[in-house]
């Protein structure tokens, strides 16, 4: 009898740690997918690129408000004939 009890506490001890395991396992994988739901609604992907345009907040209206985000572009030199008398 006390050979059974034995036994049946080990298996009973197998199983929990088993389970726990399992938990473990779960628990790491929920969060590894809220880091990554984390990362794809705050990571830089997210962010608006320059060309957007961006949402403020106008303080003395109180309320959000957009802007437009300048554009870069290539610049050029611009060459002006000379205008001046001579002399």
């Amino acid at each position: 009898m006390h050979q059974e009890m034995k036994k049946a506490e080990q298996a009973f001890a197998i199983q929990v740690e088993e389970n726990e395991e399992r938990h473990r396992r779960d628990l790491h994988h929920i969060y590894e997918q809220f880091a990554l739901a984390r990362q794809r609604v705050f990571g830089r992907s997210s962010e608006s690129h320059l060309n957007q345009l961006d949402l403020s907040f106008d303080e003395a209206e109180g309320r959000p408000m957009r802007r437009i985000k300048p554009i870069s572009l290539p610049l050029k030199p611009i060459r002006y004939p000379d205008t001046r008398s001579p002399g």
